[in-house]
């Protein structure tokens, strides 16, 4: 499986932590004052990624400077629904899916997503294999960027609605 990424906050609500197979959590900045102050958020984001590996997937929450910087690196990017649930959902979801194989992993955590941040995780009682199947399958390619989603869900990588065009 291909490394995963993500924010502090969202894996602790998805019940995982720095450690788990295949996922870096993006360290929280320790506050501090003057000359020792801990290093922005961003930095904290090119360390976590970094630190990923080639070929790794940021799942990125709304508002967090890792999206920005996984693309800035060459890293692919999915972005979470902005619910906060939904977010840790997808993250669960995608740990959880195990020794899923890597061809297509990218379009099927977009289209998760997208289904996350259109009807919230309202299929939470689906083994994770099957969940991922499903997206992969429901997937359709976004009108805006080169990313995808389900039809009426957000667009897994910029969020823009997908009318449910080609596969």
């Amino acid at each position: 499986m291909r490394p995963l990424v993500t924010d502090g906050p969202v894996a602790r609500d998805a019940g995982v932590g720095d450690g788990a197979p295949s996922l870096t959590v993006v360290a929280a900045p320790a506050r501090g004052r003057g000359r020792r102050a801990a290093p922005p958020a961003a930095d904290a984001a090119v360390a976590a990624v970094e630190a990923a590996g080639p070929g790794a997937i940021a799942l990125a929450p709304a508002g967090s400077p890792l999206g920005p910087v996984a693309r800035l690196m060459g890293a692919d990017v999915v972005a979470l629904p902005p619910d906060a649930s939904a977010a840790a959902w997808v993250v669960g979801v995608a740990l959880r899916a195990g020794g899923d194989d890597d061809e297509g992993l990218l379009r099927r955590l977009e289209g998760l997503a997208s289904a996350a941040g259109a009807a919230g995780a309202s299929l939470a009682r689906t083994r994770p294999a099957v969940l991922l199947r499903w997206a992969g399958w429901a997937w359709r390619r976004c009108g805006s960027c080169g990313g995808g989603g389900v039809p009426g869900g957000p667009c897994g990588r910029c969020g823009t609605r997908v009318d449910g065009g080609v596969r």
